[in-house]
């Protein structure tokens, strides 16, 4: 489950450890998800 409600930002320092892993396509999906939540138009190849 990714929650994208309350988007935040941390430096890469502060990350300790992974906690899991995202496939391709629900990476995708998950892109998708931030678009529509920041309202970002989508540029295609």
């Amino acid at each position: 489950m990714v929650l994208l409600e309350q988007i935040r930002t941390i430096d890469k320092k502060r990350i300790r450890h992974y906690i899991g892993k995202l496939s391709e396509k629900d990476m995708e999906q998950v892109d998708r998800c931030l678009g529509i939540s920041l309202d970002l138009k989508i540029i295609s190849n």
